[in-house]
């Protein structure tokens, strides 16, 4: 499950991983089952599964990219987003996705497909 939404720098809409940042006193976990469940609607009864952490350009900026795995989630309500938010969720083939994201086929972004491609290594070793 990927979110559609218009990325002014890139003047046009892009596939990513449902993200955010957390809020006031929040695990990392919390925000991002918040962030997933405010964005697209969708929970699921699972742990997210840490995948790993990376700097996002450390020569400029300090922040880090937490990416985690939801596994089995399923719609339980509205989308509730922010007033300056036009999110569309997508779903996609698990399989195919890679294909898509290295024949330039969708318009996304690194954190996407990396997230994509931690998200296979690890289905691949553990499932």
């Amino acid at each position: 499950m990927l979110v559609e939404q218009y990325r002014h720098a890139g003047g046009d809409f892009f596939l990513e991983v449902p993200a955010g940042k957390r809020e006031d006193n929040e695990t990392h976990e919390e925000g991002l089952i918040r962030e997933v469940k405010e964005e697209t609607g969708y929970t699921s009864l699972n742990k997210p599964i840490f995948l790993g952490e990376f700097m996002v350009n450390p020569a400029i900026q300090n922040n880090k990219v937490k990416t985690y795995l939801i596994l089995e989630a399923f719609k339980t309500e509205e989308q509730d987003l922010d007033d300056t938010e036009e999110i569309k969720v997508r779903l996609f083939d698990f399989d195919h996705f890679g294909d898509q994201l290295l024949g330039n086929k969708i318009k996304s972004q690194l954190f996407t497909a990396n997230a994509y491609f931690m998200a296979k290594n690890y289905m691949m070793e553990n499932l």
